[in-house]
């Protein structure tokens, strides 16, 4: 009988979140610089783009501490209870911040359409999109405390597997639910500057910048595709990396598109 392996996936994580969060911080600044300090703009979008921002950061940080202190990407044989834990406490941290984060993004840009594209009908309908969002959004975040409520345990041994039906079903409900709000916030504004009367370049620019929204929709479903194979493994811990960069890696990519 051949020996369990004992390989980790921790430097892809080290790697990936480190990379996340060095993005999302030169966007952060490139915010500030441009919108705070050479325009003398700054405007309520401003601010809920570095709060968004800021939120992602947090949500990243936690899988990388889930990986440095608790169990993520690991062998699930190689694992103690107190490991087990503690990262049960990053997951329920970054599953809550997740559905915080992501929502206000959204947010941020549809504000920023609104005050782009500052015409009646446009402004009526970022306002009502803003209103589902929230309900979405609230929502969410009350089913994510529920189907994380079992994590929170103190005793190891009594903590629900990750691959419960009621997680399971949360993630493919939250993947569903941000990729239908992404495919309306992030590639609606690609519409609305195709009918635009501006020169070539500068609707090319646009369309080209509001393009990365497609490339964040792209992780989404990638992400939902995941969902079965990553939660239904034997080797959770190991198994499950995958579809928490696949997170993290959408996160940053909806917040360069905000930016």
């Amino acid at each position: 009988m051949e020996p369990l392996p004992k390989d980790t996936r921790l430097t892809i994580i080290a790697g990936v979140t480190s990379a996340s969060i060095g993005v999302i911080g030169i966007f952060m600044g490139v915010r500030v610089y441009i919108r705070g300090y050479l325009m003398r703009a700054w405007k309520l979008d401003d601010t809920m783009f570095i709060c968004s921002a800021f939120l992602a950061v947090v949500q990243i940080t936690l899988i990388k501490c889930g990986a440095i202190y608790g169990a993520l990407g690991r062998h699930i044989w190689t694992v103690t209870p107190t490991m087990i834990k503690k990262d049960a406490t990053f997951l329920v941290a970054a599953t809550l911040t997740y559905q915080v984060a992501f929502p206000l993004i959204k947010a941020t840009y549809l504000a920023q359409h609104r005050r782009a594209f500052a015409l009646p009908n446009i402004k009526l309908l970022c306002d009502v999109f803003l209103g589902v969002l929230f309900v979405i959004s609230i929502t969410l975040l009350i089913l994510g405390g529920v189907a994380t409520r079992g994590f929170t345990d103190p005793d190891p041994n009594k903590l629900p597997d990750i691959r419960s039906t009621g997680f399971v079903v949360f993630n493919y409900l939250s993947g569903a639910s941000n990729l239908v709000t992404g495919i309306i916030v992030f590639i609606l504004p690609i519409i609305l500057v195709g009918r635009m009367r501006l020169a070539a370049m500068q609707k090319a620019g646009l369309i080209a910048s509001f393009g990365v929204g497609i490339f964040t929709c792209a992780m989404s479903i990638m992400r939902i595709i995941s969902m079965k194979l990553d939660l239904g493994s034997g080797d959770p811990f190991y198994a499950i990396v995958p579809i928490t960069l696949l997170g993290a890696a959408e996160l940053t990519s909806a917040v360069v598109c905000a930016c």
